[in-house]
């Protein structure tokens, strides 16, 4: 038994929208498949990444999750801990579609999220999927890295990557409405905290955006915003770090 609601939504935006209800309490009860359209033709998902992103009712946080794709259909099942967190009615809800590079979103639909009798909600928090998954990747490598020195360097590769992904993540977030700056930032340290640790463990540099990344044995001193490295070079304004 599964409770299944399908819309039918254009990336024209043309329609009038419609309305889903979920239940805070439900678990893994609810499912959206989403009949795509391009101005009325079916929009063919093939090769293309789709996610639902829903504005909670309080306006300040929001919820992203990916969906499996099929023909024009993308479908989720939603974590109603996570999208049901805060009761009421939004209007904000729509899917986005990633294909050959381009991104679109949908017309926009209504989710009313119904009221538990019961106490003991979670407080509500933006959740990515993305995000998480990124993060959780990032950690799994640090402690493979740390728990075998004959798997380290693999590992080291791993999260260094994940972190990477996570900090594109954090920079084109805002993107996707409506993150905090707080959320992000905490994110951007997160990501110097890991990389931290796998400059020491790699014993070279690591480059996450526009921020080098050294270990401790490289620096020879530093007098205010000037540090010495050993094994560099300097030819006009180009710097060589071996």
């Amino acid at each position: 038994m599964s409770n299944t609601r399908t819309l039918e939504l254009d990336i024209s935006k043309e329609g009038t929208g419609a309305c889903v209800k979920v239940g805070q309490g439900d678990d893994g009860g609810t499912t959206i498949k989403a009949l795509i359209y391009d101005n009325g033709a079916e929009f063919a998902l093939s090769g293309a990444t789709a996610w639902l992103v829903v504005l909670l009712p309080n306006k300040r946080n929001y919820y992203r999750g990916q969906c499996s794709v099929s023909g024009n259909a993308a479908t989720i099942t939603v974590d109603e801990s996570k999208l049901c967190s805060v009761s009421g009615y939004t209007d904000e809800a729509y899917f986005t579609i990633t294909k050959s590079g381009k991104t679109y979103s949908t017309e926009r639909f209504a989710i009313e999220i119904l009221r538990s009798a019961l106490d003991g909600q979670q407080p509500a928090q933006n959740w990515d999927d993305a995000v998480q998954d990124l993060i959780d990747r990032g950690n799994q490598a640090v402690s493979s890295a740390n728990s075998a020195a004959s798997a380290a360097n693999g590992a080291a590769e791993d999260a260094t990557a994940a972190a990477q992904n996570a900090l594109n993540i954090a920079n084109s977030i805002a993107s996707i409405e409506p993150p905090s700056d707080d959320e992000v930032q905490e994110l951007r340290e997160e990501n110097a905290t890991l990389a931290t640790a796998l400059v020491e463990l790699q014993d070279g540099y690591i480059v996450l955006g526009e921020t080098a990344y050294m270990p401790t044995n490289r620096r020879t001193a530093l007098s205010s915003e000037t540090v010495t490295v050993a094994q560099a070079t300097v030819s006009g304004e180009t710097a060589m770090l071996n």
